[in-house]
């Protein structure tokens, strides 16, 4: 089998912490469940496990199928009530937490999947605030979270500085709510405050 590379098309990026997350979990606790390939040996899901199996050197089974079952991984290692069995099912879960999309790629690829859009998990209004916050989005990524909401009549901007240790959940929770949505909050926590 040819080597199974990491998809160009990749929506989901993940940082420094997501990949240390990643890297130690499959260190310490082995691998859990699977990563899915196309017909031509390139990751669908789990490019960020595939990625750190290979830097530890985990050797890959490929189990073929055409998806009209479910494949599951057992674990024979691991009793119910195995406290290493609890850990790998919360860094599992968490693991995913701390990668996020990216919404220029997100919503290229949405239009790119035709009649199977409305089976991505988001529906239209959310698809339409991704669309609307990409560009203060960018920019709040490229300007490093400064300056990046110009002027206009009816609003002001604020330059907050954060941790360099909350950069990814701060980023992450920009991405999968909205700015919007943290606007909102921001909003609803001062009026509150000063109620």
């Amino acid at each position: 089998m040819a080597k199974i590379q990491s998809d160009p098309l990749n929506v989901r990026k993940h940082d420094a912490r997501n990949k240390q997350v990643i890297f130690d979990s499959l260190k310490e606790l082995g691998a859990g469940r699977s990563i899915l390939i196309d017909a031509a040996d390139t990751a669908v899901a789990g490019n960020g496990v595939l990625e750190q199996a290979e830097k530890l050197g985990i050797p890959i089974r490929v189990v073929e199928s055409d998806g009209s079952e479910l494949i599951a991984v057992k674990r024979i290692d691991l009793a119910p009530d195995d406290p290493k069995r609890k850990a790998l099912a919360i860094v599992d879960n968490r693991s995913n937490d701390l990668s996020f999309f990216d919404n220029d790629e997100l919503l290229k690829l949405a239009e790119e999947t035709e009649n199977w859009k409305d089976k991505l998990g988001f529906d239209e209004k959310e698809f339409e605030e991704l669309f609307n916050s990409n560009g203060i989005l960018n920019d709040l990524i490229e300007n490093n979270f400064a300056n990046s909401v110009k002027a206009m009549s009816n609003v002001f901007s604020i330059t907050f500085v954060f941790p360099k240790t909350t950069g990814g959940v701060v980023t992450s929770f920009i991405q999968r709510h909205g700015k919007q949505t943290l606007t909102q909050r921001l909003i609803d926590m001062c009026t509150e405050a000063e109620a």
